[in-house]
């Protein structure tokens, strides 16, 4: 059987290009995150928007 060479370059420089990019891929995630959360609050308040609004063309009950 053959050998087979497999050179494996590191992905980061040095300890501090290691920190800034999980520092930055953490920032991405965070902000991922809070951009699906904003949306699903939105979409709550859509559906609670057109729940109450359905109230507004009923007509009054007078007792």
């Amino acid at each position: 059987m053959g050998n087979v060479k497999l050179e494996v370059k590191p992905p980061y420089i040095n300890v501090v290009d290691a920190i800034s990019h999980g520092a930055g891929d953490g920032f991405r995630i965070a902000m991922n995150v809070i951009a699906m959360l904003i949306g699903f609050i939105a979409l709550i308040a859509l559906m609670e928007a057109g729940r109450s609004s359905s109230a507004i063309f009923s007509t009054p009950t007078c007792t």
